[in-house]
């Protein structure tokens, strides 16, 4: 089930890697390459947060808590713009760290604490 959300989740996450950038400067938004940074600061900042929400929540709840916030996000953008509503398009930039981390890190947790280590990498020759 993980791998298949994971590989849904993937599907609009290239267009975000690729189109992030041309989005917020199509809209408007003044130094759209910093502002883009503000997502890689929320994500070392929720990675220093997730082990507490492991711990908390347990990884099942954690992974729903990423793929909702996957969702949000893509609405925030849908509905923001570089006026008025540009705190919208900042939110959903620093959800990047609640949607990477909360999904894909503690997914990485997940499958290693059930897949056997003999999976983990293959034989040397």
């Amino acid at each position: 089930m993980f791998f298949l959300a994971s590989i849904l989740i993937c599907i609009p996450l290239a267009f975000y890697y690729n189109f992030t950038n041309l989005y917020l400067n199509e809209i408007g938004v003044q130094s759209a390459a910093a502002v883009q940074s503000l997502g890689q600061v929320s994500e070392a900042l929720f990675l220093l947060v997730m082990p507490l929400m492991l711990r908390k929540l347990g990884v099942k709840r954690t992974l729903l808590i990423g793929m909702l916030a996957w969702a949000l996000r893509y609405a925030l953008f849908a509905f923001g713009d570089a006026g008025s509503l540009l705190w919208l398009v900042i939110i959903g930039l620093v959800l990047h760290g609640v949607c990477y981390d909360f999904f894909f890190v503690a997914g990485q947790i997940y499958t290693d604490r059930f897949a056997p280590s003999t999976c983990a990498a293959p034989p040397r020759a």
